[in-house]
Parts: C-alpha cells; sequence; structure tokens
C-alpha cells in the first residue's frame, strides 16, 4: 500500500506549494534538525524515542524530498528540536 500512497502523497503535496506560492501564500516548513552536531539540545521525547534521538544537524543538514523543499530567501524556514513546533521554534 505504501508503494502507492507514498508518491501519491509527494504529488499531493507538491500541487498545494504549487498553488499557495502561486497566490502568494506564505509557506512554512518545520523539520527536524538539531542545533548541535551531538543533539545535545534534543528534546526528551526525542531521545526516548530509539532513532529520533540522532537527528540531522549543522553539519549534516536536514535533506527534502525532491520537489518538496524550501524556496530559499522566499519560505519561512524552523528546525525544530522537539514534537511541538510551538515549544522549540519562534513560530506563535
Amino acid at each position: 500500500k505504501h508503494s502507492t500512497s507514498f508518491p501519491q502523497m509527494i504529488h499531493n503535496t507538491k500541487r498545494l506549494l504549487d498553488t499557495a506560492r502561486k497566490n502568494k501564500i506564505q509557506v512554512i516548513f518545520t523539520y527536524l534538525e538539531a542545533l548541535t552536531d551531538d543533539c545535545r539540545d534534543v528534546s526528551l521525547d526525542y531521545k526516548l524515542s530509539g532513532d529520533l534521538s540522532s537527528l540531522p544537524g549543522p553539519s549534516n543538514p536536514t535533506k527534502f524530498v525532491s520537489g518538496i523543499n524550501p524556496n530559499v530567501g522566499e519560505d519561512i524556514c524552523l528546525p525544530k528540536t522537539s514534537c511541538s513546533v510551538f515549544q522549540s521554534t519562534k513560530l506563535e
């Protein structure tokens, strides 16, 4: 099922981004990325989640899915280090 649903999700997300940008709607990307290479700033909930305890960081930045990536200088990009975007970013 994932082999068909994931490509459809990517396609739909690309369409959504294209429509938002065409209509001058602000696009905001939040993504998992530690602020330090050793992930000492990552929240406890991520540290307890196994694979999420070692996030991309400054020396190994987050990689986005092809076609679903921020437009540098246009989109707002907020790395987050906890489950809630409101706890670990400046988004209000």
